[in-house]
């Protein structure tokens, strides 16, 4: 009987450490996640801070002023 008690006893110890050593593998994964989400966010900051920006402002007042005043070019074109 004492020899059927220390099996179970073991056993359950066993059990015991491969469902810690699975939930800690869990939140391994989980950790593991997070830090390659926040490696991603830092390393695109990074490179968005670099660039440029798209277009200055003037230049966006630039294509607008071009745009309206194309009708008036395309009719001095067309009375030469």
């Amino acid at each position: 009987m004492k020899r059927l008690g220390h099996i179970l006893l073991i056993l359950s110890m066993l059990r015991l450490f491969c469902f810690a050593a699975a939930i800690q593998y869990d939140e391994e994964k989980y950790l593991e996640r997070e830090v390659s989400k926040e490696l991603t966010n830092w390393i695109m900051q990074m490179i968005h801070r670099s660039e440029p920006a798209m277009c200055p402002h003037k230049r966006n007042s630039e294509l607008i002023n071009s745009l309206l005043a194309l009708p008036k070019v395309l009719n001095d074109a067309g009375r030469k």
